[in-house]
């Protein structure tokens, strides 16, 4: 283990046993590591891996994955169930990133779902920008906000899958919207409904780190009149292809 990854576990590890204010703490972690030189240094010692021996990153690659929200999940690192270390890549123009086009007569992607997550999590802007959106949803009677079709969320590595159980219709209301830029962070509640959007100028990356799990399922919600959504078949990545999307970030974050 190199001294840039020991030092990435140390503050992860810090951050994400702060107790009550573990949540800043995780916030805190991700923002010094999303320092130039701490997060140059971690990916340079995890690509040097990867070139003196590309099997022993055959773990972290079988947990990465083409996200069905429409980007490429790297973990960077991990001790689970404490934590894992991810970076997300939007990269549309980029070969090995690229999520297919759906076929003629298939839904989109999920792009647009808005959701929560099992876990607490810290985010980083490292190059690009995303719009936030954040929300709250009750079950529908009328009023107020906009009328979407309710889903609990479970995913299983070992069936390789995320699936969709319909709960009801509900009124979704945007509370706040916020415009990131590189440089920013967020850090958010398990249970707090959000959608991002990646800026559409170029690619967009960031450092994400997932806290341990504190719910069994997650809420999704479509909007009404959609069809269900089917289950999706989780896209892990090869060692090439993690390598490749590992290079491809560390040099859109210089």
């Amino acid at each position: 283990m190199t001294a840039e990854v020991r030092e990435a576990r140390r503050l992860i590890e810090a951050g994400t046993g702060a107790g009550e204010g573990f949540l800043a703490g995780a916030e805190n972690a991700v923002r010094r590591l999303a320092e130039p030189e701490a997060l140059r240094g971690l990916l340079d010692a995890l690509l040097h891996q990867g070139r003196q021996c590309p099997e022993s990153l055959a773990e972290p690659a079988r947990l990465s994955d083409r996200h069905p929200l429409g980007f490429t999940k790297l973990i960077l690192l991990g001790e689970e169930p404490r934590y894992l270390l991810r970076a997300h890549l939007w990269d549309p123009g980029a070969g090995p990133e690229r999520l297919p086009e759906p076929r003629a007569g298939q839904r989109p992607g999920a792009a647009d779902h808005i959701h929560n997550h099992r876990f607490a999590l810290a985010s980083r802007i490292l190059c690009g920008g995303l719009t936030m959106q954040v929300f709250a949803a009750n079950p529908y009677a009328g009023g107020e906000g906009m009328v979407m079709s309710g889903y609990r969320e479970s995913s299983s590595r070992e069936e390789g899958r995320w699936r969709l159980e319909r709960t009801g219709p509900a009124s979704v209301c945007q509370t706040a919207q916020l415009r990131l830029g590189r440089g920013t962070g967020y850090a958010l509640a398990a249970e707090v409904l959000h959608r991002v959007e990646p800026d559409p100028r170029g690619p967009t990356a960031t450092l994400f780190l997932q806290t341990a799990l504190a719910r069994r399922g997650t809420e999704v919600y479509v909007p009404a009149g959609r069809p269900q959504p089917a289950p999706v078949r989780r896209r892990a990545l090869g060692i090439r292809d993690y390598l490749d999307a590992l290079r491809r970030l560390r040099a859109l974050t210089g």
